[in-house]
């Protein structure tokens, strides 16, 4: 790795695919493409390829089963719809996600309530959990914020003592895991995301619940095709085009992690000799999968300089950087389904402090070096 660099040396746009394709997908997509022209073969729902990917999902998760879905959001929608969440009833979930965790909630026309989240993991405040459970709690709805695993233990004894279901939120953390236990594995329901920018990806856009429950595995079924018996469903399907291309892609994900962490691990390495420029935690006996890079600079060190270090980065050094995510409570459409809530002070402070480096399994040394340099000679200047 090069010692020194010149700005500009390098363009380092946001990575907005995060998944490795070769080969092997353009074979198998060419291959059924061919197969649907000259042998009339199907490629929606009676496809062999989409109960083989969900099977191998599975199997790789260490779940009793997979069903695949349009979309992350339609994996969080569908498991909102499976636990019969409604109106009256409470939801807890992590201050720190995406919008897309949420909005099932307040289209169920629940109440949403935030857990405040712990500075260090960013992953929700197991104190914070337990004291905004009420007799109106339907489930919890938890997140592996940027690949790094919660520890399930504590939480499962949370689910059993109040009778309280467990929602995950994975769309971060395929192959992470907490201890041997890999997320996707022990929730009462689990979501993953294939969209481009995820660690794998299904052509842009696709998703996958898990559960260890038949019963849940059946009604997701349901709900995907035109349920009409239990409760009215929709098409959020997955085609076999894109479980196929899932297929070579999970073959993929051992060694994208693998590179992932590797370049995470690097850049924590030299930054965290920064004060005050807090990296991403990763404890012994965790696997993370660095489907994001998100790092801190602690206001009392540094002030208020988050968005203008950003700014830099990106016009005089071209390093794009993001900033996920907002608030979600703070958004008018949720906010109007809360009414009051308990404040969550963590995360308005991370929301002041957070922002994300880019991370991609391709980058060569010398551009990871580039985007360190970059952030070292940004805030030397300040």
């Amino acid at each position: 790795m090069t010692e020194s660099y010149s700005p500009k040396q390098f363009q380092i746009p946001w990575p907005y695919t995060g998944a490795i394709f070769g080969p092997e997908e353009e074979q198998v997509v060419t291959q059924l493409i061919r197969d649907a022209a000259t042998k009339r073969r199907p490629l929606d729902r009676r496809s062999p390829e989409i109960v083989e990917f969900e099977n191998q999902f599975a199997a790789y998760i260490g779940a009793s089963y997979g069903v695949s879905l349009s979309s992350g959001g339609t994996a969080l929608e569908v498991a909102t719809r499976i636990l019969r969440i409604g109106p009256g009833d409470e939801v807890l979930i992590s201050a720190l996600t995406f919008k897309a965790t949420v909005l099932p909630i307040v289209l169920a026309g629940a109440k949403p309530v935030p857990i405040d989240i712990d500075y260090e993991t960013l992953n929700l405040d197991l104190d914070s959990l337990q004291s905004r459970i009420t007799p109106k709690t339907k489930a919890i709805y938890v997140v592996d914020y940027a690949g790094l695993p919660l520890d399930p233990a504590p939480l499962l004894q949370v689910s059993k003592r109040h009778g309280i279901a467990i929602v995950e939120d994975a769309a971060h953390a395929l192959g992470a895991a907490y201890g041997n236990v890999k997320c996707g594995a022990w929730a009462d329901l689990s979501c993953f995301s294939f969209q481009s920018q995820k660690n794998i990806s299904t052509l842009g856009e696709g998703g996958m619940l898990t559960t260890n429950s038949k019963e849940y595995a059946d009604r997701a079924r349901a709900v995907r095709n035109y349920d009409h018996d239990v409760q009215p469903g929709g098409n959020y399907r997955l085609s076999a085009v894109q479980c196929a291309v899932g297929i070579e892609q999970l073959k993929r994900l051992h060694t994208v992690n693998a590179q992932r962490r590797a370049i995470g691990r690097k850049m924590s390495a030299e930054l965290r000799k920064i004060a005050g420029f807090v990296t991403p935690y990763e404890p012994q006996g965790i696997t993370h999968c660095y489907h994001m890079y998100p790092c801190r600079l602690d206001g009392s060190v540094f002030g208020a300089v988050r968005d203008i270090v950003r700014k830099r980065l990106w016009d005089e050094y071209a390093v794009e950087t993001s900033f996920q995510y907002e608030p979600w409570y703070e958004f008018p459409v949720i906010r109007s389904a809360m009414g009051d809530f308990q404040p969550c002070p963590v995360m308005d402070r991370v929301a002041r402090e957070l922002f994300g480096l880019p991370i991609f399994p391709g980058y060569s040394d010398d551009e990871v070096g580039y985007v360190i340099w970059s952030v070292k000679e940004v805030l030397a200047s300040l």
